[in-house]
């Protein structure tokens, strides 16, 4: 967003870019990973690894706000630093073909932190580069750059917190070769989610008053969605975890 803004686009403009971003990632990660298990999951990936590259060339040297927002929509991109393409289904597809279902959630659970924790080390080397958070005063209720530094990467350790289990419980319940399929439609629901919200956030960004507003909304949101989560799943168990049938 920083980028964006240095380069002359507006908030409304680069709302309407993130979202268009999401959408179209939606889409195009819902067709690569429904084809990724018959067509071949290498190749998916290599197919949205070309897409993304060439996203992020033109993003680099151009400043037309039509062609940015070609690239944003076909470009699988990410615009939050948190993973919405096809990677991740057809990473865990391939992941529980490898490991045993015991290992499933424990693989998961290192999975992710470890993603997590590579994008809050981006983000903390971007954030160093530019010293955007200390020179705009960027995140609330931390009031200096070392508070933002520390609290990002508590973030970024717990955030996802929710996903091994939830993963493994889905690759728990569908066969091999559809693994990827699953993985990569029930993600859709979040990043769908996820391309509206770029409409609302940049109005508020661009108002001096709420432009903290955004952090307070989407913590409180993340915090409901972990509970309703925990609450509509505590009693479901994947396959391994329930034992033998009992043979009486």
């Amino acid at each position: 967003m920083i980028y964006l803004a240095q380069i002359g686009l507006m908030e409304t403009q680069i709302g309407l870019l993130f979202t268009l971003t999401l959408i179209g990632d939606t889409v195009i990660s819902l067709w690569i990973t429904t084809h990724a298990d018959h067509w071949g999951r290498r190749r998916m990936l290599i197919a949205g690894s070309v897409l993304m590259v060439f996203a992020g060339v033109l993003f680099a040297v151009t400043r037309d706000f039509v062609v940015l927002l070609i690239a944003a929509t076909i470009g699988v991109i990410s615009p939050s630093g948190n993973e919405v393409g096809p990677f991740l289904p057809i990473e865990q597809a391939s992941l529980s073909q490898i490991v045993s279902d015991e290992q499933r959630t424990q693989i998961f659970s290192w999975y992710n932190l470890v993603g997590s924790m590579a994008t809050a080390l981006g983000a903390l080397i971007g954030g160093v580069l530019v010293q955007a958070s200390q020179s705009a005063g960027l995140t609330p209720l931390m009031p200096n750059l070392p508070l933002a530094i520390a609290i990002l990467l508590l973030r970024f350790s717990i955030s996802q917190m929710d996903d091994p289990t939830r993963q493994s419980h889905t690759m728990a319940v569908v066969s091999p070769d559809e693994r990827s399929a699953a993985a990569g439609i029930t993600g859709i629901a979040r990043t769908t989610g996820a391309s509206l919200t770029p409409v609302f956030t940049g109005p508020l960004f661009a108002n001096a008053l709420l432009m903290n507003a955004p952090f307070f909304i989407s913590g409180g949101l993340k915090i409901l969605y972990n509970l309703l989560l925990y609450h509509s799943f505590r009693n479901l168990k994947p396959p391994e975890e329930k034992g033998p049938p009992d043979s009486s």
